[in-house]
C-alpha cells in the first residue's frame, strides 16, 4: 500500500495546488486530490484510493466544476 501512496502523492507534485481540487473517496472517506478539469466536457474514468484500495468510478465536471464519485461495487 506505500507504493500507492507514494504514486500517488508524486503524481499530485507535478501539479501547482492551484489546479488541484479535493473530494472523499466513496469507499473510506479519506480526502483525496486530482486535477482540475478546465475543459468544456467531462472526464469519467474508474479510479483507485491508495489508502483503502478500493475502486470507485470519477466524473470530473468540466469547466472547474466538482468531482463526483460512486462506489464502484455497490454490494458493501
Amino acid at each position: 500500500m506505500k507504493n500507492a501512496i507514494e504514486t500517488y502523492e508524486r503524481y499530485l507534485s507535478k501539479f501547482p495546488a492551484e489546479r488541484l481540487t479535493t473530494f472523499n473517496c466513496p469507499s473510506c472517506k479519506k480526502q483525496l486530490k486530482d486535477v482540475l478539469n478546465k475543459g468544456s466536457f467531462d472526464w469519467d474514468s474508474m479510479a483507485f484510493c491508495p489508502y483503502c484500495q478500493n475502486h470507485y468510478f470519477k466524473v470530473t465536471k468540466a469547466n472547474n466544476g466538482p468531482i463526483l464519485t460512486t462506489k464502484a461495487d455497490q454490494d458493501d
